[in-house]
């Protein structure tokens, strides 16, 4: 079955996109404390009016700075930046469409790099259409990795593929109607990785498996040479031809290349210069005098006729926008009155929120599993030599001894803050990753079951960290029934690591990238480790800083372990000649000290409210993310 087959209902009058009056700025940025601006306002769209019909495969071309992203991201309906004019399409609002009828393809790609080629498409099948075993989405699915030439990478994974075959999966991933396609020569063919068209060919893959009526391209061939270019540019093509509006920016196209679209929009200082057939367009030229030499690429004669000259600071871009006005076609303004009612049948069911956790756990087990020498690797590296060191520097410390009692105490720090900083960091750099793959999968599943879902990949790393570390590091510490006290310490500090897990999955969701949380996060950590009680006797924390103890795992965790140790020591021997007070057992340290008497309950608590607190700070910093779109 061809492509144009499985889109019957579809016409060339069936979307009709009218953008009206659109103009688009930058607000002014101004400091309370300034009377005169930082950041001046800027208008990126000046009053863009055009009507793009069914099928068309619209070129958006023009110089560096001319609004065309811009323009895109309005046309999507996905634009946060404030607006005049109006959008619609079959005179609903964009904004008011259905959910899945416009699909954004931007120009970087974002996947999970561990897991295969039919791995990535089968999760974005369960998210967008439903179970992968029902007939009807395994033949919309294998039509699809045949139609972008992805079906000899089923196997592939997708570090191994090139940026074209990047693009070829993230395309396929949107489409989502029963489409076959041409590759049966390559079924039984098996190669190590994809080349750059394929990659590009993947990403949209990925954007299309909702079979969206109107499919936005931003620069679908950067970065790719002239055979994967063209590549990417036949599949968006063979969209085009079914029946969906294709609408693709692109940068120095060749002229090759170029040909394959069916009109073209040319844009410059914000504002649409023209919109047709490359036949108009050239006619359009040659009327102001502007002709294109022989066997010179037209999309490159175009964007330099209306970009600054440098030697005369001249362009032509008054005179063709004028020229352009006075040759506006009847049917630009007759497309608004001919325009259909939008397909009310249209819809993109979304899964069940537990479903969506299930399905991001299951990416992640897949992910895991292929890292799993990287992960005991980290475990290796920064748990069990850590843990070797420190237990050689505390060999035979014991908590019986006046001396003794700060070695315990500083020991039991260490245990605490090496899994707390450990994890919190491990997951935080972790996540820098995952916020990249959030922003662009946008729309499949919800912020909050990401959030949940990475926060219970995690768990594993919660308990197996604890459980290496104290066994290693207390083998040659005296601990008073040395085997319950190791499985009491790691229990704590189990439930210790989840709390730390949920505050580096909170900083890294709160902030736009890794690095500023980290400069962040380290800020954060200073009080709430001060506040732990081992640098600064709880009692002697000053009022202001008091209510931070109530926030800080490292409190709760050393809190709950030092319990666990002192109240086992009944006896600390203090000697005769000793001119400073002795504590005389362990319940006396914890009561100078400042810890809880009622450790269970308070540390307990306490730890649940910080990883519920972290997690409501995660799902708030993705729920702004998801207010933002696309990430262009």
């Amino acid at each position: 079955m061809e492509v144009g087959q499985s889109r019957k209902t579809t016409t060339n009058n069936d979307v009709v996109i009218s953008v009206e009056g659109l103009t688009v700025w930058t607000p002014e940025e101004k400091p309370w404390y300034r009377t005169k601006p930082t950041k001046p306002q800027l208008t990126l769209l000046n009053d863009v009016t055009c009507h793009i019909r069914g099928g068309e495969f619209v070129a958006v071309i023009g110089p560096s700075g001319a609004g065309k992203t811009t323009f895109l991201v309005s046309v999507a309906g996905k634009s946060k930046l404030p607006h005049s004019g109006t959008v619609t399409i079959n005179t609903v609002n964009v904004t008011d469409l259905p959910k899945g009828y416009i699909e954004v393809v931007p120009q970087s790609e974002a996947f999970m790099e561990s897991i295969t080629v039919a791995e990535h498409l089968r999760f974005m099948t369960e998210m967008k259409l439903g179970s992968y075993k029902r007939p009807e989405n395994r033949s919309v699915l294998d039509g699809i990795t045949r139609e972008f030439m992805l079906r000899r990478h089923r196997h592939t994974t997708i570090s191994a593929l090139s940026g074209g075959e990047r693009r070829l999966l993230s395309l396929a991933s949107s489409l989502q109607e029963g489409c076959e396609f041409m590759l049966h020569r390559h079924r039984h063919t098996t190669i190590s990785s994809l080349s750059g068209g394929e990659r590009r060919l993947l990403s949209l893959a990925s954007s299309l498996l909702s079979c969206p009526r109107v499919i936005i391209c931003d620069e679908p061939t950067t970065g790719l040479d002239s055979y994967n270019a063209l590549l990417v540019v036949g599949a968006l093509q063979r969209l085009s031809a079914a029946g969906q509006t294709v609408i693709c920016s692109i940068h120095q196209p060749s002229s090759v290349l170029f040909k394959e679209f069916s009109s073209i929009m040319l844009m410059a200082e914000g504002r649409m210069l023209f919109h047709g057939s490359q036949s108009d367009c050239k006619e359009l030229f040659e009327s102001i005098n502007l002709r294109c030499p022989k066997n010179y690429n037209p999309a490159e004669f175009y964007i330099k006729a209306i970009s600054v000259d440098p030697s005369t600071c001249t362009s032509h871009v008054d005179e063709i926008s004028e020229a352009y006005r006075n040759r506006l076609s009847d049917f630009e303004s007759s497309l608004e009155a001919a325009a259909l009612p939008v397909d009310v049948t249209f819809q993109v069911s979304q899964r069940n929120w537990f479903v969506q956790v299930w399905l991001l756990i299951w990416r992640s087990s897949l992910a895991l599993k292929r890292e799993l020498l990287l992960h005991l690797y980290q475990l290796a590296v920064a748990m069990m030599i850590s843990a070797i060191i420190i237990g050689t520097c505390y060999v035979g410390v014991s908590g019986t001894t006046q001396k003794g009692v700060q070695d315990v105490q500083g020991f039991l720090w260490l245990l605490t803050s090496e899994i707390a900083y450990g994890l919190a960091y491990n997951v935080l750099f972790a996540f820098d990753g995952d916020i990249v793959l959030f922003r662009r999968e946008v729309g499949v599943y919800s912020g909050s079951a990401f959030f949940v879902a990475r926060l219970l990949c995690f768990l594993p790393r919660c308990v197996i960290w604890p459980v290496v570390f104290v066994n290693i590091a207390t083998i040659a510490v005296e601990l008073p029934n040395h085997a319950l006290t190791t499985l009491k310490i790691i229990g704590a500090l189990i439930y210790s690591a989840i709390g730390a897990t949920a505050y580096g999955l909170g900083m890294g969701a709160l902030f736009s990238s890794t690095k500023l949380s980290g400069e962040y996060m380290s800020c954060v950590d200073l009080p709430l480790f001060l506040v732990s009680g081992s640098f600064l006797r709880l009692s002697s924390i000053p009022l202001w800083m008091y209510s931070i103890k109530y926030m800080s795992h490292f409190f709760y965790s050393l809190d709950f372990i030092s319990n666990i140790y002192w109240r086992q020591i009944d006896e600390i021997d203090c000697p005769s000649n000793s001119t400073t007070m002795c504590i005389k057992d362990g319940a006396t340290y914890l009561w100078q000290s400042g810890y809880s008497s009622n450790y269970l309950l308070v540390d307990g608590i306490g730890l649940t409210m910080v990883v519920v607190g972290w997690s409501l700070v995660g799902f708030y910093g993705l729920k702004r993310e998801e207010k933002k779109g696309y990430a262009y």
